[in-house]
């Protein structure tokens, strides 16, 4: 089964208001490697087979789409403020679009990969220092387990030389997954904005919407020094809601405003955001929107 990491109803929101007749709704999309746009249906975007694994992942992001579409149809899209419920479920979405996708995966399981490494290379120098330790494993083995499944391991089969221990998929989803909660709560104390565009100013998204940055790092330097964390207080979220609304936090305040008719720049630089964050494509409901003219062009067509 196909599992969205970016979910569909999020997709709709991104969609070409102007549909020709006879067209069911689509996106455009722009990738990241050849540089090209396609037309595509939001159900046929974002998704992998068996992408979270367990049913009871998909189970459970399900139940935070569904209040997440609620939020945002009946209160972010009409204007309403939110009270105390729904503006920890729109946290909740918040948190979950920086969770769920395959970038912050990727990541993650780097992150675990290189401290795997290095609990490998600790664990080998000291077995080659004392040799004993590693006999003691494995007799605290046998005792513990009635067997010992690396009862002919040797130093060198520890050496990260020889052997590299990885990440596993499932690793990465768990530890993505596990700071879910407290990583909501953080953005539900934070200062809240609502921005509105007006046709034709749209904005993008991507499947990385989630962004974060510290604004007094020059935005050319994000991708060498890093973007910051949520508890920075210089810190500023952004995340594409729909072609027409973006949200953005920051530790300025409490509560929440709203900006209309946001000006062409200021959705240019959530536009710029969100291109940045993208792994492999942008998702837009127009080829032209504010911040376009960023994206490097396609590639030259080879001569014949």
């Amino acid at each position: 089964m196909k599992g969205h990491y970016i979910p569909q109803f999020y997709l709709r929101g991104f969609t070409d208001p102007d549909l020709p007749d006879g067209h069911d709704p689509f996106v455009w999309i722009y990738g990241t490697d050849d540089r090209r746009w396609r037309r595509r249906a939001p159900k046929n975007v974002a998704a992998e087979t068996d992408y979270y694994i367990h049913d009871s992942v998909e189970a459970g992001l399900s139940g935070l789409e569904s209040i997440a579409a609620t939020v945002i149809r009946e209160k972010v899209l009409a204007g309403v403020t939110l009270d105390d419920e729904a503006r920890y479920g729109f946290a909740m979405f918040v948190a979950t679009m920086m969770m769920r996708v395959p970038a912050m995966h990727e990541h993650v399981g780097d992150f675990l990969t290189e401290l795997f490494g290095l609990m490998q290379a600790t664990l080998h120098q000291a077995m080659v220092e004392d040799p004993s330790r590693l006999e003691a494993l494995k007799e605290e083995c046998r005792r513990e387990t009635g067997k010992c499944d690396f009862q002919d391991a040797r130093p060198e089969h520890l050496d990260p030389a020889n052997a590299r221990i990885t990440a596993t998929h499932t690793a990465a989803l768990g530890m993505s997954f596990s700071a879910l909660t407290d990583a909501a709560e953080m953005l539900a104390r934070m200062g809240w904005t609502f921005i509105r565009s007006q046709s034709p100013h749209y904005f993008i998204t991507s499947d990385a919407p989630y962004f974060m940055a510290d604004p007094k790092i020059p935005p050319a330097m994000w991708r060498t020094m890093g973007t910051g964390g949520l508890g920075s207080p210089r810190i500023q979220v952004t995340l594409p809601v729909t072609r027409d609304v973006a949200f953005m936090a920051g530790w300025h305040g409490e509560g929440e405003r709203r900006v209309e008719s946001a000006s062409r720049r200021l959705v240019s630089e959530i536009n710029y955001r969100s291109g940045l964050c993208a792994r492999r494509f942008l998702i837009a409901p127009k080829q032209a929107f504010p911040g376009a003219e960023r994206l490097p062009p396609a590639p030259a067509e080879a001569s014949s």
